[in-house]
């Protein structure tokens, strides 16, 4: 599955054409990310529990009619965490996201991880700056 990360304005994110094939422009293409592994880092980096953030997994989401492709918003609280994050800790942070259940299962590992999150720190301060949101669409 096609995952990439993007941060736009929820006008941008209306537009977003969920059939087309191929990374987003200016985003971060990470596949294999979903809205789970999202909520996992959600956890480590603000102690929410899982369990917690279970209902509003994928809150404010669009999909394509035969739910092939989606389009999720990233919660604020995790955006919030990852524009304060210190980049110099991505690499302790990737190393902590890979060792969830999750990522175990998908075989990812925190070199893998660690320019994601690296990124991810990047988009978010982006965004907050700038007064937009984070996205993740996921296509087949």
């Amino acid at each position: 599955m096609l995952s990439d990360v993007v941060s736009v304005t929820r006008e941008g994110a209306d537009s977003i054409d969920l059939s087309s094939p191929g990374p987003l422009a200016g985003a971060l293409l990470a596949n294999g990310l979903d809205p789970v592994k999202l909520a996992r880092l959600e956890g480590l980096l603000t102690g929410v529990t899982f369990d917690e953030l279970l209902a509003d997994l994928t809150g404010g989401y669009r999909r394509t009619i035969d739910n092939e492709a989606w389009l999720v918003g990233v919660r604020p609280p995790l955006t919030d965490a990852l524009a304060t994050a210190d980049r110099a800790r991505a690499g302790e942070i990737a190393s902590r996201w890979a060792a969830t259940a999750e990522w175990r299962l998908d075989r990812g590992s925190a070199e893998l991880l660690e320019p994601i999150v690296a990124r991810l720190i990047g988009l978010a301060g982006e965004a907050r700056a700038s007064g937009r949101e984070l996205y993740l669409r996921m296509t087949p």
